[in-house]
């Protein structure tokens, strides 16, 4: 076309239905302006650089996953492509980190958008071969994202009872033992987020089964890692996740046991009330900030009246 306009300056000019923009291609070749401009380019540039835009259902996910606000015209038809590729690429790892990072991005953030989509997953059979991949999990960032996901999961009952089906709480403990430490502050969150449910029981014999109880805590006596980002709040959703199972009517006393023996067996004098203690201690920072809204008229927030790393409570006006 551009040959025959500049023979004929009078030619009507038109696109033919043949023609298609590349937009691909202009991705890619931004992405690399953009990396050989800056050396701390972002996660999706690299990813854009390296493989190309990826389209998952029509949708450019590294576009979806910048502006979450944009509304999806197919979202459930999104989820479960996602959902696929996602489960496709966690045991790829650790080549397809970049890839699994941003496929995680795009499932919480529909997930946040539409909650709904969540009790669909166990009838499609995604959170059972989710779970399923637990046991295979051996990467850092496969276990990050692991966790993510079953964070989302676990506000859904239905999820809930699905996981009863499976060795969920050996799973979990497996990727606890690949998270490097930010992600406990969710795991806290997720396990309370299970024992509250009222058809727990199934999952808390698992937990039984697998120490769990035993092991949050060692955790909570030994201290948490430095990488965690609110110690303080993480502690508190653990106790609150052991006194959730002491709730139980199947298995309260059996809890209850494991929270008070011994976790030492040297020092048999020593035994555990760390959870009861930490549990009284929240609840002291919530009183606290009841206190203190009526002093100065000001709410503090959950993170604002938490336990510090040595059980004491802090606020931070």
């Amino acid at each position: 076309f551009y040959s025959a306009q500049l023979q004929n300056p009078q030619i009507r000019w038109s696109i033919p239905d043949s023609f298609a923009v590349s937009y691909a291609d202009v991705f890619m070749k931004a992405a690399s302006e953009r990396r050989r401009n800056n050396v701390q380019s972002s996660e999706e540039e690299e990813l854009m650089a390296s493989l190309g835009p990826v389209i998952i259902a029509g949708v450019y996910v590294h576009l979806y996953v910048a502006s979450p606000g944009w509304v999806l015209r197919r979202p459930e038809l999104f989820l479960d492509s996602v959902m696929d590729t996602w489960i496709e690429n966690i045991s790829k790892l650790p080549d397809s980190a970049l890839l699994l990072r941003l496929l995680t991005r795009a499932c919480c953030a529909v997930l946040v958008d539409r909650p709904g989509l969540l009790d669909a997953l166990p009838r499609k059979g995604y959170l059972h071969r989710i779970i399923d991949l637990l046991a295979q999990v051996n990467d850092p960032e496969g276990a990050k994202a692991a966790v993510l996901l079953l964070h989302h999961m676990s506000r859904s009952k239905l999820c809930i009872q699905a996981m009863a089906d499976r060795d969920t709480i050996g799973g979990i403990m497996r990727v606890i033992n690949c998270c490097i430490g930010e992600e406990l502050g969710l795991v806290g969150e997720t396990l309370f987020g299970i024992f509250d449910s009222p058809d727990c029981d199934p999952l808390i014999a698992q937990a039984l089964k697998h120490d769990l109880i035993g092991y949050v805590l060692q955790l909570l006596r030994n201290g948490l890692p430095r990488s965690v980002r609110d110690p303080g709040q993480t502690r508190a959703y653990l106790v609150r996740a052991l006194k959730a199972m002491q709730r139980s009517p199947t298995y309260g006393n059996k809890v209850r046991e494991c929270c008070f023996c011994p976790v030492n067996q040297i020092n048999h004098d020593e035994s555990v009330g760390c959870c009861v203690c930490l549990e009284r201690r929240f609840t002291a920072a919530k009183t606290l900030n009841s206190a203190i809204a009526a002093k100065t008229g000001h709410v503090a927030g959950e993170s604002e009246v938490t336990l510090s790393d040595n059980h004491d409570m802090v606020w931070d006006p």
